[in-house]
């Protein structure tokens, strides 16, 4: 669901060939098929570590576990909180949404007991 930033994914492609290849190497100097491979190569590595940092919900029971202050983002980009209020979720930009197909699938993208 969450988009990798292309700056990030080539960063992150460029420390995966130099740990493969070597300090001296960089992205410029390997073949195309292999800077290619390093590239999938980091982003299978990054979308393993989101599905289990920022897991996707799909179910409204998913949706309606998740605790108090939970942030969520919706395939649109747009973010809901949980609140407390019967209504569940809340939005700046659009007020108190109830959970439903509308919500899921979510990134879940902030859980306050994770918090620092």
């Amino acid at each position: 669901m969450t988009t990798l930033d292309p700056r990030g994914l080539e960063a992150a492609a460029e420390v995966l060939c130099r740990q493969i290849m070597g300090p001296r190497s960089n992205m410029g100097n390997v073949g195309i098929q292999n800077a290619t491979r390093f590239r999938d190569e980091a982003r299978a590595i990054l979308d393993a570590y989101l599905d289990v940092a920022q897991p996707t919900v799909t179910t409204v029971e998913e949706l309606e576990g998740l605790e108090e202050g939970t942030v969520i983002e919706l395939l649109d980009g747009t973010t809901r909180i949980r609140t407390g209020w019967s209504s569940g979720w809340a939005s700046a930009a659009a007020g108190d949404d109830h959970p439903d197909d509308a919500h899921i699938p979510a990134r879940v993208i902030w859980r306050p007991h994770e918090s620092p």
